[in-house]
């Protein structure tokens, strides 16, 4: 399996960038050659000329890392073209640099800041390190050959970036236009049909909840109903089992009057509940301890 290897130090960038720029411009090396030679000749020159305590590192590691490196460096030039598009008035070299990397850490990408200031100076003006459109301070410049880095991301500004954004859409663009009387009528309007939506949404959300919490209290009495007839069902069953005891069966006289005494409680407690069936009931009484149908005799 193997090892992931460390990151980049800035000795080996220095040193990374400067076999780089070396052999691209030697007139023998660096052209009509294939690019696996052309990176296996910087591989084999940067671990050469490394030191001891430096990592070596492979071909392919030396390529995604010049790829980073020029792809940073590539996008700080955008930039750098964008601000002096715009001719600040007096501002230095390094006011319009330190512009452009104010503009270069719009972009999400680069957020955290231009990463190479070690190897700026070193590989500013190579062409590949170089966006393709020269600013006014760079025409007449000469510009050194390059090598294509086959990188698998595009070099150029993407139409979202703040890099891509043309000269006069820039973070140093003068102030917005103030918003005029009919717009200022407009956006009130908006905002007032917004609240008045918004109330009438809070208002459907609480009749919402008010029906729910009607419908949930309706259905716990609807259950509550169902169980208090459960209960009465229930007890109605053991008042008949008691009603239907054959007393001559129960063998201790104290157990066998206390489940008479029962009997006629509940009896009675029927008569009264039911007025209009009390003749249902009065057989039963009247046999209690007499020959019946139902009773035996006592």
């Amino acid at each position: 399996m193997s090892v992931r290897s460390t990151g980049y130090t800035v000795t080996e960038d220095v040193l990374l960038c400067q076999v780089f720029l070396d052999i691209s411009q030697d007139p023998i090396i660096g052209r009509n050659q294939s690019r696996d030679a052309f990176w296996s000749c910087v591989e084999d020159r940067y671990n050469e000329l490394r030191d001891q305590h430096i990592e070596v590192r492979t071909s392919r590691s030396i390529r995604s890392r010049m790829e980073i490196i020029s792809n940073e460096v590539r996008k700080l030039n955008a930039c750098l073209r964008q601000v002096e598009n715009l001719n600040p008035s007096g501002a230095s070299d390094e006011d319009i640099l330190a512009r452009a990397k104010m503009l270069f850490m719009q972009e999400p990408k680069y957020k955290k800041g231009f990463k190479f200031d070690h190897v700026w100076n070193m590989v500013k003006i190579f062409k590949k390190f170089k966006d393709d459109v020269p600013t006014a301070r760079q025409v007449g410049r000469r510009q050194p050959q390059s090598v294509n880095f086959d990188s698998s991301q595009s070099d150029n500004p993407t139409p979202e970036s703040p890099i891509s954004t043309s000269p006069g859409l820039s973070s140093f663009t003068p102030s917005k236009r103030p918003i005029g009387v009919k717009k200022k009528a407009k956006l009130k309007r908006k905002n007032d049909d917004h609240e008045s939506s918004v109330v009438d949404s809070i208002e459907t959300s609480n009749n919402r909840l008010i029906d729910r919490l009607d419908k949930a209290s309706l259905d716990r009495q609807v259950a509550f109903d169902i169980e208090r007839e459960k209960i009465a069902m229930k007890k109605d069953r053991d008042e008949w089992k008691i009603i239907m005891k054959d007393l001559n069966s129960i063998a201790d006289p104290n157990v066998r009057e206390y489940v008479r005494a029962q009997q006629i409680k509940i009896i009675q407690k029927r008569n009264q509940q039911e007025q209009g069936s009390a003749s249902n009931f009065g057989n039963y009484f009247n046999d209690i301890g007499h020959s019946g149908p139902d009773l035996p005799d006592y």
